[in-house]
């Protein structure tokens, strides 16, 4: 994101070679604020977005107004690499038909600008028509070389890091952080390590340490989608002291797994349709509640997806009521603790997305994730900041949709114990 004080960038522009005729490219950089800057993408005809704006995409007049303001017609996936792996995961869709796309990074060295268009046509938000919204792939910029603060010390291997920071990092609103140049294998497969911005995490439960925070009486339901599954089976693993990571899908069962004082459950509730219907005290079991919910209302129809944003913030906005109301009238001495497990972001390359139908678009779950934070933070429920993490990294989804192995499900694991606090009594 730009910073919230304004920036100038008079006379910094300059364009990029495009690889598609159809669109020119500039990239724009702050002369007073070093790594500071944004992408932006023309479109060349400026009469295909005043068409564009006669398509119905919405049934929502609210939505079809924030999708038109917000996403604009057209979807891009701008990404850097090298100094740090970045996705810019919030564009700003202008009226002369153009896209910015704000950057701020926090790594100096050489980096490569990839950009693809994805969609046109508001097919990545589009929920009026059924049909699968065709994945365009077309290149528009590859691997384009350029260098972020030149005059700032070389980036070395450590990454942000090397920043030593005692701030503990927010437990309640997601943590913002930038995926920086790590070669330790042992930590990253990816070449990458997720870093927290400005503040540290309180507890990890790498292997072998802070074990003693699980003789904390706890009892903790993770309720939701397969997402919420892969962190449950990766949560167990740091509390049992496992050094590998789980490279495989488990199957979507029902689960309990108990260590020292901490007791796990895990509960298959993709639309979040058995936690609303428990009552108060069969929920006095657990004092943590960990859901997400997203990933199956947005899939195709034979696994009943092709929900409106409207359908879903009205499912999400009476559970998390419920919960929080739960949360509200506990007696004393039995707190309950909620946290959002986030949306994670969808690989574009997934092989039955078209067969399917699958409605899983990128634009589509970033503003289902938008509109879903500012609920938590509403119930003052504790947020992960999934769909960040996720979203640069769709390429490294061994299957195309989970992150089991990967660096990214490791940095959502990191933050989800930050939250849960273990060392710490539930209040």
């Amino acid at each position: 994101m730009l910073p919230a004080t304004p920036v100038s960038f008079h006379g910094s522009c300059q364009e990029i070679p495009s690889l598609d005729e159809k669109f020119r490219v500039f990239n724009c950089k702050s002369p007073d604020t070093c790594m500071v800057g944004y992408v932006e993408i023309q479109r060349v005809n400026k009469d295909y977005c005043e068409e564009a704006k006669k398509i119905d995409y919405s049934p929502s007049p609210v939505h079809q107004e924030y999708f038109g303001r917000i996403d604009g017609p057209d979807t891009f996936y701008v990404n850097f690499t090298g100094a740090q792996k970045l996705a810019v995961s919030e564009w700003q869709f202008r009226e002369d038909c153009s896209y910015r796309f704000p950057y701020t990074f926090h790594n100096s060295g050489a980096v490569q600008l990839s950009i693809t268009h994805v969609y046109d046509g508001f097919r990545g938000v589009n929920e009026v028509s059924q049909e699968w919204p065709e994945y365009l792939g077309n290149v528009v910029v590859q691997d384009h070389e350029d260098t972020i603060c030149p005059q700032c010390p070389a980036t070395n291997t450590s990454g942000l890091q090397s920043n030593e920071s005692t701030s503990i990092c927010d437990d309640e609103r997601p943590v913002r952080g930038a995926w920086v140049p790590w070669q330790d294998t042992a930590l990253s497969t990816s070449g990458y390590l997720w870093s927290p911005l400005g503040c540290v995490y309180t507890h990890k439960i790498k292997p072998i340490q802070e074990r003693a925070c699980l003789a904390n009486p706890r009892s903790i339901l993770f309720t939701g989608d397969s997402q919420i599954r892969v962190t449950y089976d990766n949560i167990w693993r740091r509390f049992d002291g496992q050094l590998g990571r789980i490279n495989t899908l488990n199957r979507f069962l029902d689960r309990k797994k108990v260590i020292k004082n901490v007791t796990l459950y895990h509960h298959k509730d993709v639309f979040l349709e058995d936690i609303a219907g428990r009552t108060p005290a069969e929920l006095l079991t657990y004092d943590t509640i960990v859901f997400n919910f997203a990933q199956w209302p947005a899939s195709g129809p034979n696994n009943g997806g092709h929900w409106t944003t409207e359908k879903f913030l009205s499912r999400l906005t009476n559970v998390t009521d419920y919960l929080a109301g739960i949360r509200d009238s506990r007696p004393k001495g039995k707190p309950l603790r909620l946290i959002w497990h986030g949306i994670h972001a969808f690989s574009t390359t997934n092989p039955y997305s078209k067969s399917r139908i699958d409605w899983r678009t990128n634009p589509r779950l970033k503003n289902w994730n938008v509109f879903a934070e500012d609920i938590m933070k509403g119930h003052g429920i504790r947020s992960i900041n999934s769909f960040q993490i996720t979203y640069p990294m769709i390429d490294t989804s061994p299957d195309k949709a989970h992150y089991f192995g990967t660096d990214a499900e490791e940095a959502i694991v990191d933050e989800t114990l930050h939250k849960l606090d273990l060392c710490e009594p539930v209040y």
